[in-house]
């Protein structure tokens, strides 16, 4: 037999691959198709101008950035970080004055409130009612500025009052709570005994907190505290002053009197 006529017989090929043996079948030359590997499609077709001009321009390669496109895309994105840190400062500090005021703020105005709303809310409230004690303070102020300007009246032998260092002296002067009254005077001239002038205070309807008496080597000095009311205020401090001066001018008075009718 002639290896180089065609026929149909079948041999066998040892590959070096595989182990074992592959038959294969030869098939005469007028009946062979030759492998094309572009039919195949796993050969790349060259891009012609026949094929189309828009498909080549979308497989062309993007176009190379410059150093003007890298600078304006670092200042976007440091414009961005910047926004970023900035809102997130910006609420670092609100959460921090949220928390001190909430701290300012007595408990039983925030108990039962979560919200930053009616936190607002109670701490415009607690400024209101501190401002209306500011208020009240400043006319307990302005009454005790009245009291402490009252100057000591005295009056002479004869009667008629002034402010000079005079034998007959009362002060009135407020203190914690109420006002002090100081009567000062000469026993030689004036009988006007302690208990007068307690009396003299209870009928301005006034409480008497203490009292106390000292005797120097020519005058008396009665110091009587007493609890003052709402509803009293400078005018009716100067009018028992004046009123406790008059009363210890007029036993210098009676006391002349009984002398010259025993006379």
């Amino acid at each position: 037999m002639n290896p180089l006529h065609p026929t149909d017989e079948l041999y066998f090929q040892i590959t070096t691959d595989n182990y074992y043996f592959q038959p294969i079948q030869t098939t005469p030359p007028e009946n062979q198709i030759f492998y094309d590997p572009v039919l195949d499609g796993s050969a790349p077709i060259p891009c012609t101008a026949q094929m189309g001009t828009t498909k080549g321009k979308q497989r062309g390669k993007l176009p190379a950035w410059t150093k003007e496109d890298y600078k304006t895309t670092t200042m976007d994105e440091n414009k961005r970080w910047m926004h970023r840190e900035t809102e997130k400062q910006r609420r670092q500090e609100m959460t921090r004055l949220c928390t001190d005021f909430r701290s300012l703020l007595p408990l039983q105005y925030i108990k039962g409130k979560r919200s930053i709303s009616d936190h607002m809310h109670e701490g415009a409230n607690y400024i209101k009612h501190l401002e209306n004690n500011v208020k009240e303070l400043q006319a307990k102020r302005d009454e005790c500025k009245k009291l402490s300007n009252l100057s000591p009246v005295v009056v002479s032998d004869s009667g008629s009052f002034s402010t000079t260092d005079l034998p007959i002296c009362v002060i009135v002067h407020p203190f914690p709570g109420g006002i002090q009254i100081k009567c000062s005077y000469s026993f030689r001239k004036y009988v006007f005994p302690l208990s007068r002038v307690i009396d003299m205070v209870l009928k301005e309807g006034l409480d008497v907190v203490n009292c106390t008496s000292t005797k120097t080597d020519d005058s008396f000095i009665h110091t009587i505290r007493i609890e003052v009311p709402h509803t009293m205020t400078g005018t009716n401090y100067t009018e028992l002053q004046k009123k406790l001066v008059e009363a210890i001018s007029s036993s210098c008075s009676e006391e002349i009197l009984s002398e010259s009718e025993n006379c």
